[in-house]
């Protein structure tokens, strides 16, 4: 399986902790140079050491790759209709005190389109877990 790494979130990790390329090559046990071809994609594996630190930060993967803007891993394993109904709740406030008028109604979904939702974000978070259990067989493997 080939992963496309989106190397502009690799420097943003970095940054978001506060650490220069010399301070993270330190912590993780890298040089600076390597931590530099990483960031620019020279180097397109993901090194172990920075995997590691990845994991241990809980950064997601999917993130990682731009698949989502969440940077962080969730422990949750499933949205319950109470919380998407809040979530569509939020929005629609959201939405008012920007003066969207139409964003209410398209905002609306039926009880058949919430269960949809959920069952695709079951499937997401099985590819995930799959591509999880993936690298973590890598790092092992060495």
């Amino acid at each position: 399986m080939s992963l496309k790494i989106d190397y502009q979130r690799v420097k943003e990790m970095r940054e978001f902790f506060g650490l220069t390329q010399e301070e993270l090559g330190e912590e993780i046990g890298m040089r600076q140079k390597s931590i530099s071809h990483f960031e620019t994609g020279r180097t397109k594996n993901i090194p172990k050491p920075y995997l590691s630190y990845m994991l241990s930060r809980n950064i997601s993967l999917d993130w990682l790759m731009g698949w989502t803007d969440i940077m962080f891993i969730s422990d949750k394993k499933e949205i319950s209709e109470d919380e998407m109904q809040g979530f569509l709740e939020n929005s629609q406030k959201i939405a008012s005190k920007n003066e969207h008028e139409n964003t209410a109604d398209f905002l609306k979904i039926k009880d058949e389109k919430i269960e949809e939702l959920q069952n695709h974000i079951q499937d997401l978070k099985a590819d995930k877990e799959e591509l999880y259990n993936l690298l973590q067989n890598a790092i092992k493997k060495g």
